[in-house]
């Protein structure tokens, strides 16, 4: 079994007693395969269920995991001893304060944007927590249908091209009516002159019905070497690149080939009280990753959970919905098709992960785990490995 170093193709090492967690599908001639693992300490002021991780350089040759804990904290996880060795907590006094955050952008230590997404904020903050500047996201009085909450944790980071910062939204408007599905999937800031504008939709094959709350929500990566925002939707087999300087969106095919696939319109909108119920009976698509590392796509896809027909709608609850199997496919820088590998839905919690020399890190935190350690953030790490005919 051979696995596929960076760039993809280029050199390959083989791997010796590797653990396999998973199957794949009969046509990949690659498929994901277990390397190692991290485990971090957490303490009382850390949750092992945050939404947002991300790998960043602190300097030439250094990086750090910046973890987003409670009280609008960031901690700085050395890779090595898997110390915290530095924390800044924002500072939340002052006329406009940044508080309750979702996410971030780490461009320089000096030099972090923070989003407050439901005030409709965004922060400039230096090592010490200071707050350098402000920029008020909302151009009326309060949100309205043509604003949109932004998305900015692991799976649908900010991205800062030259003086813009770019974000995914989830609009405000009522997911179980289509009008939702009309609306905007993006933002973007113009931090010189603070102008802010909507751009980028939901595919025209998700137009024609209310979907409901787990499929409107967008999911994004960057590619920096081609400039492209590939955006991914989960009713949609289609990824979408959106180039940076052109403004021209492609849609490249890019679906599951498993055989259980089941992309269905609802018959009628799906309310609240059954949304779980049809979002576990039916496949949708999630987080597309790129690994700048090796060149590569990861494209994950939940698929419908099985015995789950005869049971009441009412009774299907959230974590029903976090037991759901999934797959990762794999592209190369092209889209080519790779391989696409199943895991069992009960041990990740797919909404948190990094990328790394060690491979796709998919966080251990989902609660129907019984292994994981609230005292831990725990990840297993994966890498790409030729399937031996």
């Amino acid at each position: 079994m051979k696995i596929l170093k960076y760039p993809l193709f280029l050199s390959v090492i083989l791997l010796v007693g590797c653990t396999e967690y998973s199957e794949h599908v009969p046509d990949s001639k690659f498929k994901l395969v277990h390397h190692s693992e991290f485990e971090f300490p957490l303490n009382d002021s850390t949750d092992y269920q945050s939404f947002y991780v991300d790998l960043v350089n602190i300097g030439e040759d250094e990086q750090r995991l910046v973890f987003l804990g409670k009280n609008n904290t960031l901690y700085f996880f050395d890779l090595k001893s898997k110390e915290v060795t530095k924390s800044i907590k924002v500072i939340e006094d002052g006329p406009t304060p940044l508080r309750k955050l979702w996410g971030l952008y780490f461009h320089t230590m000096d030099s972090i944007y923070v989003v407050a997404a439901s005030s409709y904020r965004v922060g400039l903050i230096d090592r010490k927590g200071e707050v350098l500047r402000t920029y008020n996201l909302l151009k009326s009085d309060s949100w309205n249908e043509n604003t949109g909450l932004i998305y900015a944790n692991s799976t649908s980071q900010p991205i800062l091209s030259e003086d813009q910062l770019y974000f995914t939204v989830f609009p405000d408007r009522n997911p179980n009516e289509k009008f939702l599905f009309e609306a905007h999937t993006a933002s973007r800031l113009n931090l010189t002159n603070e102008t802010y504008d909507y751009f980028s939709n939901y595919p025209s094959s998700m137009r024609d019905a209310a979907w409901g709350v787990h499929a409107a929500r967008p999911y994004s990566t960057f590619n920096e070497s081609t400039k492209n925002i590939i955006f991914s939707f989960a009713k949609s087999d289609s990824l979408y690149c959106y180039h940076l300087e052109t403004e021209e969106t492609k849609a490249i095919y890019a679906g599951t080939h498993a055989e259980n696939k089941n992309i269905n319109t609802p018959k009628k909108n799906p309310s609240n009280d059954v949304m779980f119920h049809y979002a576990v009976n039916h496949t949708s698509y999630g987080p597309v990753i790129y690994d700048k590392f090796r060149s590569i796509y990861y494209r994950i896809v939940y698929h419908p959970l099985k015995n789950m027909e005869g049971i009441n709608p009412t009774d299907v609850t959230y974590y029903d919905y976090l037991k759901r199997p999934f797959s990762i496919i794999t592209f190369d820088q092209e889209f080519n098709f790779l391989g696409e590998t199943y895991f069992d839905g009960k041990l990740y919690f797919t909404n948190n992960y990094f990328v790394s020399e060690d491979g796709l890190c998919l966080s251990k935190s989902n609660p129907n785990n019984e292994s994981q350690s609230e005292d831990l953030l725990s990840f297993d790490c994966f890498q790409l490995a030729e399937i031996d005919e």
